[in-house]
């Protein structure tokens, strides 16, 4: 993406861009140094730094500005020297709702180390199982969205969505537990 793009393009995406920062601190500690409004400028000097990005839509631009801001939020948690599982951190809770179930993150704090960890493990098992993590539980894209992006059904993307919640679920409840596949 070249820099008047991408000039061009933030004005129009800060105010969601502010609110995807907001989403993802809000899952943080309390207290956290970083603000909504650093995380996105972090995140656009980044985005600025990147030169195969040109010509993707605003979805894959909020879906990578949404990665970017996980990134920055991984490697600050590392500087600030967390512990790889702890730090008070509660576990993810799981809920069951409709014969669905869903990681809630919204109302716990998640460690940002543990889950970065368990999504690398995930992605030298299965690489498009991260790819729909990330783009529905960072970029917060619908998976009809995801399915057009990477050019698989839908019932494709929601089986392997379910398959990589659980996978995750297992891994961050239960660090011990041996690696399998997802």
């Amino acid at each position: 993406m070249t820099d008047t793009r991408l000039d061009s393009l933030m004005p129009k995406a800060y105010a969601e861009l502010r609110r995807l920062a907001a989403y993802h601190l809000r899952l943080e500690r309390s207290g956290h140094t970083l603000r909504p409004t650093d995380l996105v400028h972090e995140a656009y000097l980044r985005l600025r730094q990147q030169h195969s990005i040109d010509g993707v839509s605003r979805v894959q631009f909020m879906s990578l500005a949404s990665l970017m801001m996980r990134r920055i939020l991984v490697n600050h948690a590392k500087r600030r020297g967390r512990h790889k599982r702890g730090d008070g951190v509660a576990d993810v809770p799981i809920e069951f709702s409709d014969g669905r179930t869903q990681i809630d993150i919204a109302r716990q704090q998640v460690d940002v180390i543990a889950l970065e960890e368990a999504l690398v493990r995930l992605a030298k098992l299965d690489p498009r199982q991260v790819q729909i993590v990330e783009f529905h539980f960072f970029g917060g894209l619908k998976f009809d969205e995801i399915a057009e992006l990477l050019g698989v059904s839908l019932s494709t993307v929601n089986r392997e969505w379910r398959l990589a919640r659980n996978w995750l679920y297992l891994q961050l409840k239960m660090p011990t537990r041996p690696s399998g596949r997802p």
